[in-house]
């Protein structure tokens, strides 16, 4: 019945008892459904948003392993079963790399880039858990780990595993964490890359004793002595102390032939001796980075007249080709204990062990 007919009837009493009370139980219903609705929309508008703000909050989480600002970011030490190498930011803001005992500056053009990577990590999948066998995901003995120090004296790490089935991306653990995250191989991939090939100097060098055939030594400008040998040959031939001429029109010493030869052999031990401290030279710091006039390298020692030493490389391309990359360095005066050299006739001076010099100076002189 209507509200209004009900009203119609009770005033001029023509409404039956059963009637009336029938009415007055479907109008306390009524009412109970309003108060119902009219509390419950609130609550459950409220748990909707709750609902949406904590599904927000669990993919936030679930989107990045961390980030932090670039410039906030100080160190970053990378280590596998076999090796390990540091990266750390000077005073001055430049990087440097420490490897053992050597501190080298970083090579920009290769380092530009990564720690704006490094800043975040965007992760592909989470697999959570708190007994997950870390075995199945190459984690119980990592490929490499990450320790990443931030300015504030905090740090985090990260453990790099297997790849996926399809190899797009890498199982990892952060701060030993019980989930375990993947994130794209390239990630895992820089680092990785950073640790077997790091961005050295362009001045830090490598070499095989055999694959060098000539080594002149400079003083004052002019060529002192040169060695030479015959390294494509089925034997390689005995080193000879080589023939040096006099150019007719500057008076220069000049060599008449590449690689260099002579009829008096030189002393093989010497030589030996004289490559093997070529090759791993006793660097103690590095004292100047970029220098750019003459005037910045003669603060330092370094001139036209230094001792000046140069080993003719042999090296091939990937389709055989020959090609040449000489090993040279430069070194200030021995009369001082403190030696100045140049590696690579490069713009940075680094400072050297004397008896490292001097023994080089001594066995080619």
């Amino acid at each position: 019945m209507e509200w209004m007919d009900f009203l119609t009837c009770v005033i001029f009493g023509f409404c039956s008892l059963d009637l009336v009370a029938e009415t007055i139980v479907s109008f306390r219903i009524s009412l109970i459904l309003i108060i119902v609705i009219a509390v419950g929309v609130p609550i459950g508008s409220l748990l909707l948003l709750s609902q949406d703000s904590d599904l927000e909050t669990n993919q936030q989480r679930r989107l990045f392993l961390y980030k932090v600002p670039e410039e906030k970011i100080n160190s970053i030490e990378i280590s596998s079963k076999v090796n390990k190498i540091k990266f750390k930011k000077s005073e001055k803001s430049s990087w440097q790399i420490i490897d053992g005992d050597k501190t080298f500056p970083i090579n920009q053009t290769r380092w530009d880039g990564v720690t704006f990577l490094l800043k975040d990590a965007r992760i592909q999948r989470e697999i959570p858990g708190e007994n997950i066998n870390l075995s199945e995901f190459g984690l119980l003995t990592p490929e490499h780990r990450v320790i990443i120090g931030f300015d504030d004296n905090t740090s985090i790490n990260i453990d790099f595993g297997d790849l996926s089935p399809d190899n797009t991306h890498q199982y990892v653990n952060f701060n030993n964490e019980d989930n375990i995250y993947t994130l794209h191989t390239s990630f895992g991939y820089v680092l990785s890359d950073l640790l077997n090939n790091p961005p050295m100097p362009d001045w830090v060098y490598s070499f095989e004793e055999n694959s060098v055939d000539e080594i002149l030594l400079y003083e004052s400008g002019q060529l002192k002595n040169a060695f030479g040998r015959n390294i494509f040959n089925t034997n390689p031939s005995q080193w000879m102390i080589c023939t040096i001429s006099i150019d007719d029109v500057t008076g220069n010493n000049v060599l008449l032939e590449e690689p260099c030869n002579g009829e008096k052999a030189a002393d093989k031990l010497r030589i030996d001796q004289f490559l093997n401290l070529v090759q791993s030279p006793k660097i103690l710091a590095v004292k100047e980075i970029a220098l750019e006039t003459q005037a910045d390298f003669q603060r330092h020692g370094i001139t036209k007249e230094s001792i000046y030493v140069y080993l003719r490389n042999n090296t091939f391309s990937e389709n055989g080709t020959l090609i040449i990359r000489p090993i040279t360095i430069s070194l200030s005066n021995l009369s001082s204990k403190e030696i100045s050299a140049v590696f690579q006739d490069s713009r940075d001076v680094v400072s050297v062990d004397f008896e490292w010099a001097n023994q080089v100076y001594q066995l080619i002189k």
